[in-house]
């Protein structure tokens, strides 16, 4: 047989971040979606996967809907710090993109701080200033 591996790989961790991402926050417990998201990246990395693009941009999305969720709003702050430190990460490793930075922008868009709208024009600048970069190589 052999054909199908049985052991869970990036893209079935990715399936059920991503069921976090788009379901109806937990009203039972007192963990968010970004948390269950985590503890379910480092169990991938337990298990020798690494996240991928698409596995942090499901986190971003878990924080995304936080942020629009009344039960975690009063943690948009915090929420809107950890959504730039991802996508800061992210960048060092080479792993963000379009998807990302819209993400955070969301974020802070949807956070109703009271300098939301210039630091999501601080990262459509910086967006802009990469892509720049880049296709000058």
């Amino acid at each position: 047989d052999g054909y199908y591996e049985k052991a869970p790989d990036v893209v079935s961790y990715n399936c059920v971040i991503n069921a976090y991402a788009h379901g109806r926050a937990s009203t039972t417990t007192n963990t968010s979606r970004s948390e269950e998201a985590r503890r379910l990246m480092e169990r991938m990395e337990e298990k020798g996967l690494k996240p991928n693009t698409i596995t942090w941009n499901t986190l971003l999305r878990c924080i995304l809907k936080e942020v629009g969720d009344r039960k975690w709003k009063q943690f948009s702050a915090k929420k809107v710090k950890e959504a730039e430190s991802i996508l800061i990460n992210m960048e060092s490793l080479g792993l963000s993109n379009t998807i990302s930075y819209n993400t955070v922008i969301s974020t802070i868009s949807k956070s109703k701080l009271d300098d939301a709208a210039e630091r999501a024009e601080s990262w459509l600048r910086r967006m802009m200033e990469l892509y720049e970069a880049t296709q000058s190589e």
